[in-house]
């Protein structure tokens, strides 16, 4: 249940220099927030053949206050076309975890018409959600080894915390390729604060009419950043790096093998990424139609993610499955071509390159499938996840009448059924449906009348 009430208030105030005045927003919000998720008896006692959870509920509010300026400074000058600032602030408060002030300051300088320069720097943070704060005892089921399974495998160090963890003989003889994790909320969480800045250029030059260039570079850092401690890092963490409160949360039965591993979200770290997105837009109008393409893009320079709890390495996202699947560089082209009500076009869909680290019985190799291995170095148990490009057609006619409009659309997506990469560590139908079409090859069609 969401309620929320709010009053804003915005106008124009005076000019200072360019070609229009200063405009000032302000405004207040209050919102109340309410969750519940209540599990039926079999699967609350815990006895249901599939995932199990315990029912919960929970609720938080926030008052909120902001306040936008932008500044027109200078207008249609030498070196100076135009000329413009930026400046936003909010306070929140919130009953879970208290007050923050987040802020945004921004430029846009214009040299000339063809050019824009423009920037950023900007505070904001996320406040923990409903099912983040009161999460109540649900069930996955991640791919993970025991590094307990055969103890000759091991060091003597990791053998002892092994029996110091109910393991018993030669091992726990776990070779299983999943564990079993309970997950549950966290009422302690605090707020995730963040600090990102931007760069760009927008090229629109007057001699080619209908065409425009833009590249950004972005820059963020989040901080007690909000997350669960993944299942493989646990274990690890607890038997290989010998972090303690690591070890609490794996519980084992009497054989010594897993019974299941506890996890819930904490204000565990710090997230870093940084990158490049570009476009390109280009329309050429004809006495054959308008024919038009566009780029759109995207560079990962880095998504780097440092645990703060475990003394565990930086794990380097990029390229790999580590964090999610992050390849280096993905993007769209497009090209669309229309004739009075006759419009068609293509669209290409690309997901560059990915590297799969294997998830072997051996613990003092693979590590649980990760690539970034909790001693620092790099897994060299890998394969490459092969590009991935999805071509989609579309096409439609609008016939206008003294009855009103009447338009006819249709389209392919997926035209060559390509099939999402195999992924054998994804939790998911062994691809990931992020990055990946997963329906195929799809006909459709709309017809729509307006009057």
């Amino acid at each position: 249940m969401l309620v929320s009430a709010g009053a804003n208030l915005q106008g124009d105030l005076f000019s200072i220099g360019g070609d229009r005045p200063l405009s000032l927003a302000v405004g207040y919000e209050y919102r109340f927030q309410e969750g519940s998720q209540v599990a039926d008896p079999i699967v609350q006692s815990g006895d249901s053949a599939d995932f199990n959870f315990k029912s919960t509920q929970g609720h938080f509010y926030s008052n909120e206050a902001y306040v936008e300026l932008s500044i027109p400074l200078l207008a249609h000058l030498p070196g100076v076309e135009a000329l413009e600032a930026s400046a936003a602030g909010r306070y929140v408060n919130y009953s879970t975890f208290g007050g923050n002030f987040s802020y945004k300051l921004g430029a846009r300088w214009t040299p000339i018409r063809d050019i824009t320069v423009r920037g950023t720097y900007s505070t904001a943070f996320r406040a923990p959600s409903i099912s983040e704060l009161y999460l109540g005892g649900s069930e996955t089921d991640p791919a993970a080894t025991d590094p307990c399974a055969d103890l000759s495998l091991v060091s003597p160090d990791v053998a002892q915390r092994c029996r110091a963890n109910g393991v018993k003989g030669a091992g726990s003889s776990d070779t299983g390729l999943q564990e079993l994790t309970r997950l549950s909320g966290n009422p302690n969480l605090q707020a995730e604060t963040a600090k990102s800045y931007t760069a760009g250029l927008v090229i629109q030059p007057q001699f080619v009419r209908n065409l425009s260039f833009t590249v950004d570079y972005f820059h963020t850092t989040i901080d007690n950043a909000i997350g669960f401690v993944s299942t493989p890092y646990i274990l690890q963490g607890c038997f290989v790096g010998g972090y303690t409160p690591f070890c609490d949360l794996v519980v084992r039965n009497n054989d010594g093998a897993i019974q299941y591993v506890n996890s819930s979200p904490t204000n565990q770290g710090q997230l870093r990424t940084a990158g490049i997105d570009f476009a390109a837009r280009y329309a050429l109008p004809t006495q054959w139609g308008r024919f038009a393409f566009s780029l759109d893009g995207s560079w990962l320079a880095f998504f780097d993610s440092k645990v703060t709890v475990g003394n565990l390495p930086v794990v380097h996202g990029k390229g790999n499955l580590d964090l999610g699947a992050m390849p280096a560089l993905k993007g769209n082209i497009g090209f669309d071509y229309g004739i009075g009500g006759f419009v068609a076009g293509a669209v290409g869909r690309y997901v560059g390159t990915l590297t799969e680290c294997s998830n072997p019985y051996d613990p003092t190799t693979a590590q649980g499938g990760l690539c970034n291995l909790t001693d620092g170095t790099t897994n060299p148990l890998n394969r490459q996840v092969n590009s991935y490009f999805q071509l989609d057609l579309h096409a439609g006619y609008t016939l206008s009448s003294a009855y009103g409009r009447t338009s006819f659309f249709g389209g392919i997506t997926n035209v060559t059924d390509k099939q999402p990469p195999y992924i054998y560590s994804a939790a998911l139908a062994n691809s990931d449906p992020g990055s990946y079409d997963y329906v195929g090859r799809f006909v459709y069609g709309r017809v729509q009348h307006t009057f």
